[in-house]
């Protein structure tokens, strides 16, 4: 009888462990999946506003590039203007002489 009894502690000593080892198992895989879902929806969160910031680069590029074309279109009416000028200098320089 006393053989029994102290099957039965081990057992129930046993018994403990493994639920400790699965319970810690189970909380290990459960804190691995959590981790990795959070990373994967930081990574996302993370592309979506590298992606808004090129956006936002690429529209200030684009203004940027048509400001510079106004201004080179206004410096080309300029030059023609001041060619048209001096050439109506030079007419009237070689017309004195």
């Amino acid at each position: 009888m006393t053989q029994s009894v102290d099957e039965s502690i081990d057992l129930v000593a046993w018994q403990g462990t493994f639920g400790f080892v699965i319970t810690l198992a189970v909380v290990a895989l459960l804190a691995v999946y959590v981790t990795r879902q959070w990373r994967r929806a930081w990574e996302a969160r993370a592309a979506v506003d590298r992606d808004n910031a090129l956006r936002d680069l690429a529209v200030k590029s684009l203004a940027a590039q048509q400001a510079q074309a106004d201004e080179i279109a206004a410096l080309r009416s300029e030059l023609a203007a001041v060619k048209a000028d001096t050439g109506g200098i030079h007419e009237l320089l070689r017309s004195v002489s």
